[in-house]
């Protein structure tokens, strides 16, 4: 893989994107006399898999691609045999069997300037064990997924690309026309997301000030680093890589007021000792709580036990940031849904599929006529 874009790619969603708990590099893997890579990256969004291979060559974009694809088909063939794709990332350990995905993405990226994006084929492959899953092979810039990534673009919005260039003609969207396509997609998310009242006023000055300690108002210093604070797990920190450019910010606007109730307090004081609120947002429930650290708030413990039930498996993101001179505060944002309900984001790869398949007999049919 092209050193350059793997280390700006992982670095930007590391930085950026809740999908980052998702990203991991795949361990390599013996095949006759040889070592081998099953791709450069992997990434999993619950029940889908993206497998990435990048290519950087003066070579055409097929002649790029078709060198990834046959990568990614070598790893395809052994992982049939119930060998399990298995890698890390800084945080966790993945281990992931051919028959857990419900989605399969081959992504082929290439630096050629052709194209942005391409829907390839929606090809069942023999040796994939389950049929009934959707299998696509999707061709996309590197500069594309460098600005989805610098945007904190999680699978969903990527999915949402796919299926945008599967209505195109020949499921083929320009390198611009795909740049502008995600730039579109989150100015337009960040603007609903900011029109929604979600607990109340926003306090204009309390978003500013949050987003100087977090990164993008996200509280991923703290929270991709969960083998720090012991979390545990893959399956419940996956339901982040499940929400778009609109519920990521439409989190972080509740995560932000819930930090208002309690931080925003006179100088030296210490002010509500602790808030907490429970959200649906992109088909999820979170339970967002803050507290100052100084003070014991059992009511929270209460309120967040009071929500469990048997399905559920919490995952904790904490984040300490400081507030005025004196307080420090400790937020919690907790997935409560069954991680094992089906992700919005294979939903849309199997309605890109649906689609691709559905433009390519129309343009069939206009060549016949």
């Amino acid at each position: 893989m092209a050193q350059s874009f793997q280390e700006s790619f992982v670095k930007s969603m590391f930085e950026f994107s809740m999908g980052a708990f998702g990203l991991f590099f795949p361990d390599k893997y013996v095949k006759g006399r040889g070592v081998r890579e099953p791709a450069d990256l992997a990434w999993v969004s619950r029940d889908v898999l993206l497998l990435l291979c990048a290519q950087r060559s003066g070579a055409s974009a097929d002649v790029q691609h078709r060198h990834n694809i046959r990568q990614l088909d070598g790893w395809l063939r052994v992982w049939a045999d119930d060998r399990p794709l298995v890698g890390r990332n800084a945080s966790q350990e993945f281990t992931i069997l051919p028959s857990e995905p419900e989605a399969i993405v081959l992504v082929s990226v290439v630096s050629a300037n052709e194209v942005g994006c391409r829907i390839v084929a929606r090809t069942p492959r023999a040796h994939v064990a389950n049929d009934e899953r959707v299998l696509i092979e999707v061709l996309v810039h590197e500069r594309v997924l460098l600005r989805l990534a610098s945007l904190g673009g999680t699978a969903l919005d990527l999915a949402d690309l796919f299926l945008l260039a599967s209505a195109a003609s020949a499921g083929e969207l320009a390198l611009d026309d795909a740049e502008k396509a995600l730039l579109d997609a989150h100015d337009n998310a960040v603007e609903r997301a900011a029109a929604r009242d979600v607990t109340g006023p926003l306090d204009p000055q309390l978003l500013p000030r949050v987003a100087e300690l977090i990164p993008h108002s996200y509280p991923l210093e703290a929270i991709h680093n969960l083998k720090a604070i012991g979390m545990p797990g893959v399956a419940g920190f996956s339901v982040f890589n499940d929400l778009d450019f609109e519920s990521a910010n439409t989190l972080v606007r509740c995560f932000t007021e819930t930090v208002q109730v309690v931080c925003d307090v006179p100088l030296g004081s210490m002010g509500p000792g602790a808030a907490c609120v429970l959200r649906e947002i992109g088909g999820y429930e979170f339970f967002l709580a803050a507290n100052s650290i100084e003070v014991d708030a059992p009511e929270i413990n209460a309120q967040f036990e009071k929500h469990l039930d048997a399905d559920s498996i919490p995952q904790f993101l904490q984040a300490v940031i400081v507030g005025r001179p004196q307080v420090q505060f400790m937020t919690a944002i907790v997935s409560l849904r069954d991680p094992r309900r089906p992700t919005a984001t294979g939903a849309c790869l199997r309605l890109a599929a649906d689609t691709f398949s559905r433009t390519l007999r129309g343009s069939s049919q206009s060549a016949d006529s």
